[in-house]
């Protein structure tokens, strides 16, 4: 095979490469996430976090209100309140820390 036919059969091999790629990922095949890729999701992850615990503080706090003088509910239910609590209060932290 002379020099010529070489470069030839490499440039066709990096062509049919080139057709793979590209085919690949125009037909929805996964492509590298950038970072402001990332950092969206992130923040879209984040503001679901706030409303899930929001609505579980919520939630606690309704409960409170139901579990009258059952001493061992309300110990339940104050457990659930204060870890959603705190669950809330580190989701909007990290909500803030990725505003900046």
């Amino acid at each position: 095979m002379t020099f010529t036919q070489q470069i030839k059969a490499a440039g066709a091999v990096a062509a049919a490469m080139t057709a793979i790629v590209v085919a690949y990922v125009q037909f929805g095949g996964p492509v590298p996430a950038w970072s402001e890729d990332i950092k969206r999701l992130d923040r879209q992850q984040t503001e679901i976090a706030v409303d899930i615990y929001r609505q579980a503080v919520k939630d606690g706090v309704l409960l409170q209100t139901f579990a009258g003088d059952n001493a061992t509910a309300r110990a339940i239910i104050d457990e659930d309140l204060r870890e959603a609590r705190e669950n809330l209060k580190r989701a909007r932290d990290r909500q803030i820390e990725l505003s900046k």
